[in-house]
């Protein structure tokens, strides 16, 4: 018998990146691409299915958070990355000593 798809489980992942990478903050902010990019890490590290950035952005809206113009880009307020180093360093390939 195959996997069944369970479109919720996929939006269950952004709730769970939320809690676990994120904080939720008011003055806090993440520009929309890394916050999307630390998504899709999230789920490439637990070994979820992600969704895609339009699904992704449907559901943060849905969960009351909205996207503002911060230095001339579009930025998801009230949510920061407490992992935004380990995204760069990935993004980088390897430790910023290096």
């Amino acid at each position: 018998m195959g996997r069944i798809w369970n479109p919720r489980a996929k939006r269950e992942t952004v709730g769970e990146f939320l809690e676990k990478w994120c904080v939720l903050e008011q003055g806090r902010g993440s520009r929309v691409v890394n916050l999307f990019d630390a998504y899709e890490c999230y789920c490439r590290t637990v070994r979820k299915a992600d969704l895609t950035l339009g699904e992704f952005n449907d559901e943060l809206e849905q969960r009351g958070f909205r996207v503002v113009e911060r230095y001339g880009h579009p930025v998801w307020d009230g949510i920061g990355l407490a992992i935004m180093q380990d995204v760069v360093v990935r993004r980088m390939g390897g430790p910023m000593n290096a």
